[in-house]
């Protein structure tokens, strides 16, 4: 799509430009689904297309191509229909975007296939909550305490290290400083904060 994009930017010729929309828009519309149409249209977003779409967008208003600017608005409308399509799905399921837990409960959920999976998944779902700390320099001391006890537990070879294993991650706890143990989240309030109407 590269070469689309920097011609669209590069020549002032409308005709060619209407001409390469009109390719854009056939190229997004004519995916079969709406997830390769997002995705289709983001390769374009990455290349810089709306910061060429804007120039294109002043210089049709000077020179009032009618056909141009109907391509422009063909963009614009497919791209606002699948947004507000995405909004839709996302307001469907049951996932709450601004809380850690309900995001690693549902990865859990998703990709526990095999019964290994669960024990990683449920780190992964603890490195979440670690992330969702308000405060940085405990959220730090939790992190690095973290790494130490994982480190220490994936060290193990045998199964007689076990006891070796749980006397050092003891030790590890106990001269790890007061601030970087507490006790678990309570809820997912807790966790993270809903972020401010004018955050959104």
């Amino acid at each position: 799509f590269f070469p689309i994009c920097r011609d669209l930017l590069q020549y002032s010729d409308s005709n060619l430009r209407t001409s390469l929309m009109v390719l854009v828009n056939s190229i997004i519309q004519s995916q079969p689904s709406f997830e390769l149409r997002i995705t289709t249209r983001k390769e374009f977003f990455d290349l810089g297309i709306l910061n060429t779409l804007q120039v294109i967008d002043a210089a049709t208003l000077k020179e009032e191509n009618r056909f141009l600017s109907r391509q422009l608005q063909v963009f614009q409308d497919s791209w606002d229909a699948d947004h507000a399509t995405q909004e839709e799905n996302y307001e469907k399921t049951d996932l709450d975007l601004w809380s850690l837990e309900s995001v690693a409960a549902k990865v859990i959920k998703k990709f526990q296939i095999m019964e290994k999976d669960g024990p990683l998944l449920l780190l992964f779902q603890q490195l979440l909550l670690l992330a969702g700390e308000n405060n940085a320099d405990l959220c730090e001391k939790k992190c690095n305490l973290f790494s130490s006890l994982v480190s220490e537990v994936s060290a193990v070879k045998y199964t007689d290290d076990l006891d070796s294993v749980r006397d050092s991650t003891r030790k590890i706890i106990a001269s790890a400083p007061p601030a970087s143990i507490s006790a678990p989240v309570a809820s997912s309030a807790s966790a993270s904060p809903s972020p401010s109407p004018s955050s959104s």
